[in-house]
């Protein structure tokens, strides 16, 4: 069910997988701009880059593994270290992302999930 949509081009969700009772967040921002493509994700993909214009919420943000292609989608693993509120402890992420290119080829999506523990451990971050 959509939780929040800002036309044209803003929404977040929340969803569950089949057979599964934990919900998860789904958002999508359409991202319309002149300026090449490549450039454009590129700012939001790279963690150096991203920290430069969007600082806010990380304390850190880095890349574990650079992975490689998997399944037509570019793998690697993230630690961030992220600020949610005054008075709350940061919370520290390691996520698998994939970046793939959308099936009608219009653009790309970054996809992102929390990782087992097992995994997190494995790149020598705990995941809590």
């Amino acid at each position: 069910r959509c939780v929040l949509e800002k036309a044209p081009h803003h929404f977040v969700w929340f969803a569950e997988a089949p057979g599964s009772p934990v919900p998860f967040v789904v958002s999508e921002t359409v991202i319309q701009t002149t300026l090449p493509i490549d450039a454009v994700l590129w700012s939001i993909y790279s963690p150096e880059e991203r920290l430069k214009w969007d600082k806010s919420p990380f304390v850190a943000h880095e890349i574990l593994h650079p992975g490689g292609v998997q399944s037509r989608a570019f793998r690697d693993f993230l630690y961030s270290r992220v600020t949610i509120a005054p008075g709350i402890s940061d919370r520290d992420l390691v996520q698998e992302r994939f970046l793939t290119r959308l099936p009608d080829q219009s653009g790309y999506a970054i996809l992102m999930s929390s990782c087992s523990d097992e995994i997190a451990a494995s790149l020598g971050r705990p995941d809590s």
